[in-house]
């Protein structure tokens, strides 16, 4: 679960220089004209905040176990790990409204790599 999300986080997009740049895709869409899009960013980066392991385990009426939340807890650290690499992900934040702004700073996501 947590290597094809964290392997989708970022892209590799090549310039007519040769020269490779790895870019996230979320920072496009928060430097993208558009203000769903923008909106839509904030709300990923909000579930990604807010997830459990219930929600990870898929199915809310099972109780985790402890390897449920161990892995859990080793796919959320990636996650963490891959948003707080993302290179350009805070300077494209300045392109947000200011009440999606508040929003995404309160997000633990966010708190993390501001930390």
């Amino acid at each position: 679960l947590a290597k094809s999300f964290v392997s989708a986080m970022s892209g590799d997009f090549s310039s007519t220089t040769r020269k490779s740049t790895k870019t996230s895709w979320l920072v496009y869409m928060l430097k993208a004209g558009y203000g769903h899009m923008k909106a839509s960013v904030v709300d990923y980066l909000e579930l990604l905040s807010n997830l459990t392991v219930v929600d990870y385990i898929l199915d809310e009426d099972a109780s985790p176990t402890p390897v449920d939340i161990e892995l859990y807890q080793l796919s959320k650290e990636e996650i963490f790990s891959e948003v707080e690499s993302l290179k350009y992900l805070i300077t494209a934040m300045v392109c947000l409204e200011d009440s999606e702004k508040e929003r995404v700073s309160v997000a633990r996501i966010i708190q993390r790599v501001l930390d």
